[in-house]
């Protein structure tokens, strides 16, 4: 008798955002016991949030594990268990976290959103600051509690002006096959206040079933990218007339390439291009390509024939720092020495590996 069980296998590279656009693998230190891997949320100021990945329960033994690290000093807190969920919301139907600065009060917080599975609609947040080392309740308000049904948040690791953000589907257009996005919702880390923005208008020749918008960051202006592969339209959020009134603008139309059977725009480099994770249509082999928005061009960063069964997973921007030197927590070193982070741009990929287990003799054989 033979029993299969899944295990994902992750690598992770740097890569310098300069004109050498140099790759190299970086070691993250990390293991849990309870899930199978493990997703980099954010980074801000050199800190890396770090959480596991996959559906938790509001139970302290089976709590989400998060984990504020900063590779450049090679230190990393492991943040205590957050609170359970309501009474009688034992289970959560999902968990979503972020992370976020506040610069008046030079505090890092994770703010983790849980919606009970028993009670529809029905959202919990719970902010955690480094500064006191402790969970806190915080109020959804008024623009989580509208609009009826079951939300369902997605952290995109944007933060911007001091507000972290999550993109909202509706239930009912998930039940039906088609993922919907209605809005953005924004966290202000400083006042601890949600709220609600619309996102850009949808191109009418686009089908709604393919409409699956990224939010990312570029020149440190919230942008959204309305589409996962080329073609794709890039929309900036930008301040208009008053302090707080703001639009979107359309910043770029980005048109097929030749030759390459799909692209995705993952992260916008310094010099204002973009790095794309593309497949080509006569290869299995995945590869990374620098694209120029100007003269449409794409240069070829690394190929990776050794990792065809790679593909991208999370990608953050990323800077050095020495948090974690000067402050008065049980910052703590990481087991193994992580490589030097002089890169900009850290880059996650991931891979399921088939691992066969012999039940007759216990004898363990791993592909």
């Amino acid at each position: 008798m033979k029993r299969r069980n899944w295990q994902l296998y992750e690598r992770y590279w740097l890569l310098d955002d300069d004109q050498h656009h140099r790759l190299r693998p970086l070691n993250c230190p990390f293991e849990y016991p309870y899930f199978t891997s493990h997703k980099m949320v954010s980074t801000i100021n050199g800190l890396i949030c770090i959480s596991g990945s996959g559906e938790t329960s509001g139970n302290s033994e089976l709590s989400l594990p998060i984990i504020l690290w900063n590779p450049s000093v090679r230190r990393h807190v492991v943040l205590p268990d957050f609170p359970p969920l309501d009474e009688g919301q034992e289970e959560a139907d999902y968990t979503s976290v972020e992370f976020g600065y506040e610069a008046t009060t030079d505090d890092y917080k994770v703010v983790v959103m849980r919606s009970g599975r028993y009670v529809r609609g029905h959202l919990v947040a719970h902010v955690y600051s480094l500064n006191s080392n402790t969970w806190r309740r915080v109020d959804v308000g008024p623009a989580m509690r509208t609009g009826g049904g079951n939300r369902r948040l997605y952290c995109t690791g944007a933060f911007v002006r001091g507000k972290i953000h999550w993109l909202v589907t509706r239930d009912y257009e998930i039940k039906v096959g088609r993922h919907i996005f209605s809005c953005l919702y924004s966290f202000d880390v400083k006042d601890e206040v949600f709220a609600k923005i619309a996102l850009p208008p949808e191109d009418p020749t686009r089908d709604k079933c393919t409409y699956f918008p990224h939010v990312t960051l570029v020149e440190d202006s919230l942008c959204v990218i309305d589409s996962p592969t080329l073609p794709s339209t890039i929309w900036m959020l930008k301040k208009e007339g008053s302090a707080t009134s703001y639009s979107w603008t359309k910043l770029y139309s980005l048109d097929p390439i030749a030759e390459i059977f799909s692209a995705k725009l993952v992260v916008y480099l310094k010099n204002g291009e973009f790095l794309l994770d593309t497949h080509m249509d006569w290869d299995d082999c995945c590869t990374f390509k620098v694209y120029e928005p100007g003269s449409r061009r794409c240069t070829l960063l690394q190929k990776r024939s050794d990792q065809k069964h790679f593909v991208p997973h999370a990608l953050v921007n990323h800077h050095e720092s020495l948090v974690f030197l000067d402050r008065r927590i049980r910052a703590v070193r990481a087991e193994e020495d992580p490589t030097s982070s002089r890169g900009r741009v850290q880059i996650r990929q991931s891979c399921w590996s088939c691992e066969v287990l012999i039940t007759k003799d216990t004898t363990k054989i791993g592909k």
